[in-house]
């Protein structure tokens, strides 16, 4: 668990995160985490990372430093601030073996592999026991239709498919997954096809085992086009074959009139600052207001229906107002002073918001003590200076390791 911030307005960037790390079912806390990154020296772009530490087995930290290394020798200048996201992809698949990234897929696949003809072999094996030869066909197609009808049905990562990839490489590992635990499925082609391509299409799938703990990128900077800075914020959930799986979260492209707090991990806090309320807070409004009208409706004896009819939308229109009133008292002010404020400023500001949301989780037992701690690390990115370091740990002495603080002036 973290917390990141990223404040953006005409005038620059200000990125600032915690220390905080979370290892493990037990809770183990450390607080010497890095999540503030200089993305390159040629380039002004910085990013924050929150949530998982890795893809497959490799830390996060390594792999973007070495991209930092990668977008230095491959780009003197980023002409388009979006393409980031395909020379990221185009790094990962470059430095797989570097990276060990073909055994972790391996596993990965085949595990998934193994769990899904498991689980709907299991549904054949019952379904088929006792049934006459000539049925058997038909109800495996019906298991399998019941198989196709669950992925049509489910949620799909945009522009991810890889499909393909998995049967051409994966194949003989469905075969061999098929054979083990549904060997009748084997002497019916067109069913022994059908499920071949269910298991290919699910990776395609948004799956629990990688949304929940995702690992999340917030890359902001400038390109080559325009003055004003951008950000682009990503959930990444998993890098197989040549594709990277990922959804986007958010877009800005700063035209030089709008500004944005962007809260990250862990938003409660930072939303409160800015709102007035938490979402988690608006979200339940609704709830509770329906509770209440309820336990009072139905103390009266007649005219219930006419009574419950009368208070119909009440909960939205309460809650369209509570957001109006947090629009005009909270937001809209805050950004009024946020379009103005300078680069200093605005450093200030991101420290400050994840230093509050660091001692919320201190002194607050709600289940999230020590989730957010240690050093907060603040930089800035601007049009002329670039990337600069405001406040930043270092796990070894400076005056000792000189070399290290002239080769990153």
């Amino acid at each position: 668990m973290s917390v990141g911030v990223c404040i953006i307005n005409k005038n620059g960037i200000a990125l600032a995160a915690d220390s905080a790390g979370t290892v493990g079912a037990n809770k183990m806390f450390y607080n010497s985490m890095n999540k503030v990154f200089n993305l390159s020296y040629n380039n002004k772009i910085g990013v924050i990372t929150y949530g998982t530490t890795a893809i497959y087995n490799t830390p996060i930290e390594i792999i973007l430093k070495e991209f930092r290394n990668y977008i230095d020798i491959n780009c003197q200048q980023i002409s388009d601030f979006f393409s980031l996201i395909k020379l990221f992809e185009d790094f990962l698949y470059e430095n797989r073996s570097y990276f060990k990234f073909e055994d972790e897929e391996k596993k990965v696949c085949i595990n998934l592999i193994i769990s899904l003809v498991k689980e709907w072999g299991t549904k054949i094996n019952e379904i088929t026991k006792g049934v006459d030869e000539n049925l058997i066909e038909g109800k495996i197609m019906e298991i399998i239709e019941r198989f196709k009808t669950k992925i049509n049905e489910a949620i799909r990562i945009p522009n991810y498919d890889v499909s393909h990839y998995i049967e051409t490489n994966y194949k003989q590992n469905i075969i061999n997954s098929i054979k083990a635990f549904c060997p009748i499925l084997v002497r019916y082609q067109n069913p022994f096809d059908e499920l071949t391509r269910c298991i290919c299409d699910y990776f395609n799938l948004s799956l629990r085992s990688e949304t929940e703990q995702p690992l999340g990128l917030l890359f902001a900077g400038y390109d080559a086009q325009t003055a004003f800075p951008k950000y682009i914020h990503l959930e990444i959930y998993n890098f197989v074959g040549k594709k990277l799986k990922y959804l986007i979260k958010e877009k800005f492209n700063e035209d030089g009139i709008h500004s944005s707090i962007v809260p990250l991990a862990q938003p409660d806090v930072i939303n409160t600052f800015c709102k007035g309320f938490s979402d988690n807070y608006m979200n339940a409004i609704p709830g509770i207001i329906k509770s209440e009208i309820d336990k009072r409706v139905n103390l009266v004896v007649e005219d219930k229906d006419k009574i419950q009819k009368c208070f119909e939308g009440i909960q939205n229109d309460i809650v369209s107002s509570l957001i109006n009133k947090s629009r005009v008292e909270y937001i809209n002010p805050l950004l009024r002073s946020l379009n103005v404020l300078q680069i200093p400023d605005l450093a200030l500001l991101a420290e400050n918001l994840v230093n509050i949301t660091s001692l919320k989780r201190k002194f607050s037992m709600d289940g999230y003590q020590q989730t957010v701690g240690g050093p907060t690390d603040v930089a800035t990115i601007s049009p002329n200076d670039g990337f600069v370091w405001i406040k930043r740990k270092h796990y070894f002495d400076k005056e000792l390791n000189p070399h290290f603080i002239e080769k990153h002036k």
